[in-house]
């Protein structure tokens, strides 16, 4: 037959469809006769002018209802379920009970997790940023014996004249004094840093230039929290502060208003002050400027500029050690060192892997994690087994049902929908009491978490889904092995 004279195939086979069999039959039959005397009497332009005409009026009341007969049959198939459940409360109630613990605790799981994984990742610097780590040797055989965090603060100064991939240093030296304003006094732990500190790291300025708030000896910024603790509602900026370390006390003018580190950040701190303070906040006069002082006990991070990899810089850092830790070098050897190689050298520590990177001093690990999600996915098995068992039973009372179907012209898949529709039912009913149950345990309960990770719609559905999936397979055999019984078994006794 020739195509021009049968309507558009697949425009018409999108519209049936939409229709049940009888339907189908009899729109077909009347499409492709009028198609066909237009075709004849008036061309195929006006005939196919017709059929879209026809497509466009009849696709919104066809859609309609389709969705109505769907939603009709939800509906249908959501009161059979409740009214299977509500024969058997006490085991409903068990099933639910199980499964909303298992979600519950494999959501908990989840923002704990995430919440680990999220530390130092706010930064929009993170792919630049690195902490320099320092290695130390076996002498016995040269392998690594020891890594830590704690750098010669002289050693930040020559890092950027050596390596000019090196973009930004900053030290990050931790001191206790006493902060005085007014009639407040109070002894805080006070960060000394270098200037570029804001333009390497996302903590938020509120008030002061993140290029000139560390400028100079005398600047000093306070957090939001510290800065409310001396000044109220008062804005701090230009007021004068003391600052006390030992017996010397100085004079330090605000310069700026940073936010809160986030709970999430393993760089915390309250007040900052300017690198040059340093010898005077730990009484070493050339602490800045030798290497041979001894000191080993200030982070140093840097941020490397775009597209220079870490490996590239830590290639030169054997010549940088033998260059500048010459004296170290040599008390080493006297102390008995042997080997031909330095007795330490350094590498660059990613700044999002810090907190967990269990291999450098003061690392926390992936151990808890793993522990926790094995714990979670355990507690999650152990109530869809349950969910299983209990209706492995329940299904049984269901056999004579199921041949009923069967015998009126139900399909094994019609069987097998059905039976998995009200078990994912009884998975959605209890995703939905166990997610606000969750919420209150994370509101009233682990308060930290919201501050530190936001609770988005994402983990809740994830979690959703990860029930629903877990309880598909654990339920898929009991399902098929009901839809694949034979009715003349079921009905014998009947």
């Amino acid at each position: 037959m020739n195509k021009k004279a049968c309507p558009p195939k697949k425009a018409l086979n999108f519209l049936l469809g939409f229709m049940d069999q009888e339907e189908q039959e009899s729109f077909k039959e009347y499409v492709s006769s009028v198609y066909g005397e237009i075709l004849g009497t008036k061309g195929p332009r006006a005939a196919r002018r017709w059929f879209w005409g026809q497509f466009i009026r009849s696709l919104p009341k066809l859609v309609i209802t389709s969705m109505q007969g769907g939603l009709n049959m939800l509906l249908n198939y959501l009161k059979v379920a409740i009214r299977n459940m509500t024969r058997k409360k006490l085991m409903t109630f068990i099933n639910i009970s199980g499964l909303i613990l298992g979600v519950s605790c494999c959501l908990l799981a989840v923002l704990y997790v995430s919440d680990e994984l999220s530390y130092d990742r706010f930064h929009e610097n993170q792919d630049t940023l690195f902490r320099v780590t320092r290695v130390l040797y076996d002498n016995s055989d040269g392998s690594i014996r020891h890594r830590d965090p704690d750098m010669v603060p002289a050693m930040a100064k020559d890092l950027t004249g050596f390596f000019p991939d090196i973009k930004y240093q900053t030290l990050f030296a931790p001191g206790t004094g006493v902060v005085r304003y007014q009639d407040k006094i109070f002894r805080e732990r006070i960060h000394l840093v270098n200037a570029p500190f804001f333009q390497m790291f996302s903590f938020p300025l509120l008030k002061g230039n993140p290029e000139s708030v560390l400028s100079s000896r005398n600047d000093i910024v306070l957090t939001k929290s510290c800065a409310e603790k001396y000044f109220g509602n008062r804005n701090p900026v230009g007021e004068t502060m003391q600052v006390t370390f030992g017996k010397e006390t100085r004079d330090f003018i605000v310069t700026g208003v940073s936010g809160d580190p986030p709970k999430n950040s393993s760089i915390r701190f309250e007040i900052l002050i300017h690198i040059s303070n340093l010898p005077w906040a730990y009484g070493l006069p050339d602490l800045l400027q030798t290497y041979a002082a001894g000191w080993w006990g200030t982070p140093i991070f840097v941020q490397l500029k775009e597209d220079v990899s870490a490996a590239r810089i830590e290639q030169r850092f054997h010549p940088f050690t033998r260059q500048y830790f010459a004296s170290n070098i040599e008390r080493w050897r006297a102390q008995g060192w042997s080997r031909e190689g330095n007795p330490f050298s350094f590498y660059l520590q990613p700044i999002k892997d810090i907190y967990l990177d269990i291999g450098v001093y003061h690392g926390r690990g992936m151990a808890s994690i793993y522990i926790l999600m094995g714990i979670a996915v355990m507690v999650l098995l152990i109530a869809c087994i349950n969910f299983t068992n209990l209706s492995l039973g329940l299904s049984s009372t269901r056999l004579n049902e199921i041949g009923i179907r069967k015998v009126l012209g139900a399909g094994i898949y019609r069987v097998m929908y059905l039976i998995m529709k009200e078990y994912m039912i009884l998975v959605a009913f209890a995703n939905v009491i166990a997610w606000p149950l969750v919420w209150i345990i994370m509101q009233k309960v682990l308060q930290n978490f919201p501050y530190r990770i936001g609770i988005g719609i994402k983990y809740f559905l994830l979690s959703g889904v990860i029930s629903m999936a877990v309880a598909m397979a654990t339920v898929l055999f009991l399902v098929i092995k009901a839809a694949a019984v034979n009715p003349v078994e079921c009905l014998r006794h009947e």
